[in-house]
């Protein structure tokens, strides 16, 4: 319940630097963006440069803005070090994701595998002959997929073959998949436990953490 000025606990929190509180108080269904007396929690939180505090924030979806995130003059530390910190810990967030995703979700380290694998040839054949005199290869850069419904990784490797006579194309579709993932898909919240119990962020949470660095990448920040 805010004060008389519009202050909440979360402003408080914030302003304090307690990130577990902040949490607490949004699954209470507590308000983490509004504003009293021109400082969101957010904004407050970044003033203290109280990261832990900032980054929980940012995870239950306060949005970056210029105001927010800009080094204040009565700051109590350096803000530029603080989003260069915000920045880190995303990417690094990202990249621990991707790790739990390959060895549990996809299961290459937990459970075998089932691999499926396709191969399309397509070959044209040259009306008259180029100037290569050379069989020449080129292989591109794999391309990866997440298949959302089975789970399953796609790979897709493209390969072309000139010849004097012919430019020929090969493409190969492995599918890397888990068999025992659509039986974990049926227990609701038993993936998200999991993560929580690991520390990897999912879901909605997750989603923030990857516009975080976008986000704090796209403003001038020397302009302010």
């Amino acid at each position: 319940t805010p004060n008389n000025n519009g202050t909440t606990p979360v402003h408080i929190a914030a302003q304090e630097g307690h990130a577990e509180v902040i949490r607490f108080l949004a699954i209470l269904k507590a308000d983490i963006t509004t504003a009293a007396g021109g400082w969101t929690p957010l904004g407050l939180s970044v003033d203290g440069v109280h990261f832990e505090a900032t980054k929980t924030l940012l995870l239950l979806g306060a949005p970056i803005t210029i105001e927010d995130l800009k080094q204040g003059s009565d700051a109590e530390g350096n803000v530029r070090q603080l989003r260069a910190g915000l920045q880190a810990w995303a990417a690094d967030t990202l990249a621990q994701h991707r790790i739990f995703y390959d060895n549990f979700l996809i299961g290459c380290m937990v459970h075998p595998l089932e691999l499926t694998v396709e191969q399309t040839t397509t070959s044209i054949p040259q009306q008259q002959p180029n100037q290569v005199t050379a069989t020449t290869t080129a292989e591109c850069p794999p391309t990866y997929l997440d298949d959302k419904t089975t789970g399953a990784r796609v790979t897709i490797a493209t390969v072309t073959t000139v010849t004097p006579t012919a430019i020929t194309t090969v493409i190969t579709q492995t599918r890397t998949s888990n068999p025992f993932l659509p039986m974990l898909g049926d227990e609701v919240g038993l993936l998200e436990t999991i993560a929580a119990f690991v520390g990897i962020v999912v879901g909605a949470e997750l989603r923030r953490t990857r516009a975080v660095g976008p986000a704090i990448a796209a403003i001038d920040w020397a302009a302010h």
